[in-house]
């Protein structure tokens, strides 16, 4: 898919999104982050996860579409926080 922000759609970078039905946000790598360019705000989240919680330092970024590679309707992201590694293996991604 393809992510850019609503005030420059001229800065469109092509990502993998992996989709959680069990999570509550949306989050973005912090080299795609710079890549886009926006700054987006300091904040605190808390991330519960089955094993336990913990609170950590972020950015929580707004304004952010994604479309379809072959540059379909632009749909708008919900609130997104930068994070520095999201435990994603890119070898379980489809390819189909």
């Amino acid at each position: 898919m393809n992510i850019v922000t609503k005030n420059d759609p001229s800065v469109n970078i092509t990502v993998y999104a992996a989709l959680d039905s069990m999570s509550t946000a949306c989050f973005i790598l912090h080299d795609v982050w710079m890549r886009i360019g926006c700054r987006g705000e300091a904040t605190e989240v808390t991330i519960k996860t089955v094993t336990g919680e913990s609170r950590q330092d972020t950015r929580v970024v707004t304004g952010l579409c994604v479309s379809s590679v072959l540059q379909g309707k632009l749909i708008g992201l919900p609130k997104v926080y930068m994070q520095d590694i999201l435990p994603i293996n890119v070898d379980e991604v489809s390819s189909s």
